[in-house]
């Protein structure tokens, strides 16, 4: 909707728009089987997307998308806390992923964005009262989400883009009120610390992120090293060492597969971008900062005085980033584009050498890529929603079949060819597997599985319950438990583990 009646510019530079398209395209096709790297991998095409809508938005156009986020996170915070209401026995504490829907880090983390932006937006001029009201309203809902989640690093990011701005940045008038807020702020994360569960100065998840991010990159530089394992590393990290050296890192790692009955999750996003890209590609990336930072070399003072809102809040959020979930797993992405297109450079003269016409063959290939994976998600949530009362969903293996009666064979989802499960993908393949009780369709299946997947650990685990419910090669239980071992050092696949 944003782009009604909008005026494209008809050049495109080779560098900044055709070249990443084309790399972004080369990861939604190399992730196309794994549904949740396919999901990364759209959410970047439409990152890109709108950063090139924001490029040629004037201000107050990027501005209002803004403040259009924050009316929004505003309108979803006000369900968020009907629900906590609702639940008599709600207390501070970390664990509330029935309530938030997502993990209490995102919650935070996007309650630290929030409140950043709504920072900037109070800076920008002709406000109105009730838009100033709403503002105040977004900062003490973001400030209310930090103390319930209790993630620690959000609410020290806070501190510090607080301490920043307000503190050193400001004027007499903003430092004086800067300092009695940050006072407030501390006297009230000492009272939400002293109602929960965690503690300010324990270490033990420093060490278990530690644990992850040796593993990440030892397990990439041994495997995949140059073109890293996709968008999703998380799921196929566990699966590409076997022999893991470090027992201390493993135990951690084991210790956390086992309590959150999730992948471990980096929690790093630059650790997790080694893993999704590889030396190749994060070396990219590197040089393409890097080559942006050289060019910028001689205004980095003017971008800093004339953006210190936006930039502190850039850097607080790449700090932040060091040590906490992914934050663009999530509509971050569009926050943090929309901010960086505030950012006013001093004027250069636009140099036209490297500029093409805006192909439309481009512009029909992201459509195509679009309408072709809003086809393949929504026909798979199709498929998920006529057949849930048969199975229940699951985090290693995305669905196990609940008891299984005469009745389900009569409505299994109907066999496909080999092209349609590679275009729809694994979840889909595993809901067939799951509502699929018959012994010839399951050895079918499971045939499939070893061709269609890249780790074959879940594949000799369907093998094993295959073999225990039909009695088939009974004797050779205890190669395919072998075989099992040599690919799932972690033992995610053994159901007793979990």
């Amino acid at each position: 909707m944003g782009g009604r009646n909008l005026k494209f510019d008809n050049t495109a530079n080779f560098s900044s728009f055709y070249f990443p398209l084309l790399l972004i395209l080369l990861l939604i096709g190399k992730d196309w089987w794994d549904d949740f790297a396919l999901h990364r991998g759209i959410l970047l095409l439409e990152g890109f997307i709108f950063f090139r809508l924001f490029t040629i938005w004037d201000r107050p156009r990027t501005i209002f998308f803004l403040k259009s986020s924050v009316l929004f996170f505003i309108l979803n915070s006000c369900f968020l806390i009907w629900k906590i209401f609702q639940d008599p026995s709600f207390q501070i504490t970390s664990y509330h992923e029935d309530i938030f829907l997502i993990p209490v880090s995102l919650l935070a983390s996007n309650a630290l964005l929030i409140s950043g932006v709504s920072v900037i937006i109070w800076l920008e001029p002709k406000q109105s009262a009730l838009q100033k009201y709403l503002i105040v309203l977004a900062v003490t809902i973001s400030i209310a989400f930090l103390g319930i989640t209790i993630s620690r690093n959000s609410i020290l990011s806070f501190v510090i883009f607080v301490t920043i701005y307000f503190l050193f940045l400001g004027s007499p008038k903003r430092k004086l009120f800067g300092s009695i807020f940050v006072i407030l702020l501390f006297a009230l994360g000492i009272y939400i610390l002293f109602k929960s569960e965690k503690s300010l100065f324990s270490l033990g998840t420093t060490t278990v992120r530690l644990s992850i991010w040796s593993f990440y990159i030892f397990a990439t530089i041994k495997s995949n090293p140059i073109f890293g394992f996709g968008m999703f590393p998380e799921n196929k990290i566990p699966f590409s060492v076997t022999d893991v050296s470090d027992t201390n890192s493993a135990f951690f790692i084991r210790d956390y597969i086992l309590n959150f009955k999730s992948f471990p999750l980096a929690h790093n996003l630059y650790v997790q971008g080694f893993g999704s890209f590889g030396i190749l590609g994060s070396l990219f990336v590197l040089g393409l900062f890097v080559s942006i930072v050289y060019k910028k070399r001689h205004s980095l003072g003017w971008l800093w005085s004339h953006n210190s809102a936006i930039c502190c809040l850039l850097l607080v959020w790449a700090l932040h980033e060091l040590y906490d979930f992914n934050t663009l797993e999530i509509s971050n992405i569009f926050l943090l584009i929309g901010v960086f297109a505030l950012i006013e450079f001093p004027r250069d003269s636009e140099k036209l050498e490297n500029k093409f016409p805006l192909s439309k063959y481009a512009v029909a290939l992201i459509l195509v890529a679009l309408i072709a994976s809003s086809f393949r998600f929504s026909l798979v949530e199709h498929f998920t929603l006529k057949y849930s009362k048969f199975v229940m969903p699951h985090n290693f293996e995305f669905f196990l079949p609940k008891n299984i009666n005469s009745q389900q064979a009569d409505i299994a989802i109907p066999a496909r060819s080999s092209w349609e499960y590679q275009f729809l993908g694994n979840k889909f393949f595993f809901l067939n597997l799951a509502t699929n009780p018959t012994k010839a369709a399951q050895a079918d299946l499971i045939e499939k599985c070893f061709q269609y997947q890249l780790l074959p650990a879940i594949c000799y685990s369907k093998l094993i319950k295959y073999q225990d419910q039909y009695q088939v090669l009974p004797e050779f239980r205890n190669l395919s438990e072998f075989l099992l071992s040599l690919y799932d050092p972690f033992e995610i696949y053994k159901r007793e583990s979990l």
